[in-house]
């Protein structure tokens, strides 16, 4: 069996979905699927040094990138246009048994979903959350058009379309996009051993934010939160982790200015991502939409407590385990699930615990690879 997984971008900045493409490939292989990857040189705001139009093994995977245009204008440079991938793709497409494409409202994913329509060819669409409630409502003009001029057939054309939540399959139904789904969750890498704490330094709190830096996270509330609490009684730093556009940045960084507790450390990944995770007692992620949630997954795994809103994915299962707060998103909410959790450091463990146990048992990349291979093979038989 050949999947050929197209998807916009490879580049961690773009967030969870692309840094989980890798170790989801990786664990599939490890079945005895052959996998390629179809994708562009974007690397957030600018490119990446990738070389182009070649296949080339990156970790073990098979990675064949083409030339992002940058044109210059926000709204096309955001749409990743790569019109050789598509040239490619109506050459070499047919050698490969199926698709799995990745996100929607996107050049390089839209482009292939219409290509495999087209041609009869049997793809998967996993649409990244963009189809939650949240997504939907900003830009809704420029997506209500997107979606009726061609973005629902390709969603209907899909074989399956593969969410990571049930939650993210009910809000994509309640917005009225009927299709055929199927609910794969995000894996987890385990550490070898739990890391929570370990390097808590000087008896503060070690609170962490670490995600793109966009609107939907929540980030303004978390910054009002942490400042409104008491600072006597919390003796805490946040950090806040991640990059994003540089105007919003720049206007988080006027929020929290004057505040000495505050940090924003930029981008993080490899050893300094497993350094922070390391040093940290509690991370937080206050969005208003999260169709899953890779990091809360890492920080699980890591045996540090969450501290989440009710509208990212895995909250329900933290909530079941004990594995952190759930809260309603307001300020005060924050602040108060803060200060609780900075002033119980057995109830931090115990949850810390919780959630290492179950990122192991339910998360594996072994049981994500089986479950997908199973709908691939099921995909194939009904041809």
């Amino acid at each position: 069996m050949r999947v050929l997984h197209v998807i916009p971008s490879i580049s961690p900045k773009r967030g969870g979905p692309s840094a989980a493409l890798f170790p989801m490939i990786a664990a599939l292989q490890g079945t005895g699927i052959e996998c390629g990857v179809l994708t562009t040189n974007d690397d957030g705001p600018g490119n990446s040094d990738l070389n182009t139009g070649q296949w080339q093994d990156l970790g073990g995977i098979s990675v064949l990138a083409f030339p992002r245009k940058l044109l210059g204008r926000r709204w096309f440079d955001e749409h990743i246009v790569a019109p050789q991938a598509i040239r490619w793709l109506n050459q070499q497409g047919r050698e490969w048994d199926l698709l799995h494409v990745h996100a929607v409202f996107s050049y390089l994913s839209t482009r292939a979903m219409s290509w495999a329509r087209k041609h009869d060819h049997p793809y998967i669409s996993r649409p990244l959350g963009q189809l939650c409630h949240w997504p939907l409502q900003q830009k809704p003009l420029r997506k209500r058009a997107y979606l009726g001029l061609v973005e629902k057939r390709n969603l209907k054309g899909a074989s399956r379309v593969h969410f990571t939540s049930q939650q993210e399959s009910d809000e994509c139904l309640a917005a009225g996009i009927v299709v055929e789904g199927m609910v794969v969750p995000h894996g987890i890498n385990m550490p070898k051993d739990r890391m929570g704490e370990a390097d808590s330094k000087a008896n503060a709190l070690s609170v962490v934010f670490l995600s793109r830096l966009d609107p939907k996270k929540g980030i303004e509330r978390l910054i009002q939160g942490f400042v409104s609490a008491d600072p006597e009684r919390l003796n805490a730093n946040l950090t806040i982790a991640g990059s994003g556009d540089s105007h919003y940045v720049e206007s988080l960084k006027a929020q929290a200015s004057g505040q000495d507790s505050i940090e924003f450390v930029g981008w993080v990944e490899g050893e300094a991502k497993h350094r922070l995770l390391r040093g940290a007692d509690l991370f937080v992620l206050p969005s208003y939409s999260e169709n899953f949630g890779v990091v809360v997954l890492e920080a699980m795994s890591s045996g540090i407590p969450v501290l989440l809103t009710p509208e990212v994915a895995l909250s329900q299962h933290v909530k079941d385990a004990g594995a952190g707060l759930v809260i309603d998103g307001s300020v005060q909410s924050i602040t108060a699930g803060i200060t609780q959790l900075a002033g119980d450091k057995k109830l931090r463990q115990s949850m810390g615990q919780a959630g290492r146990s179950l990122a192991q048992n339910k998360f594996s990349w072994d049981a994500v690879a089986a479950a997908l291979k199973q709908h691939y093979q099921e995909i194939l038989d009904s041809l």
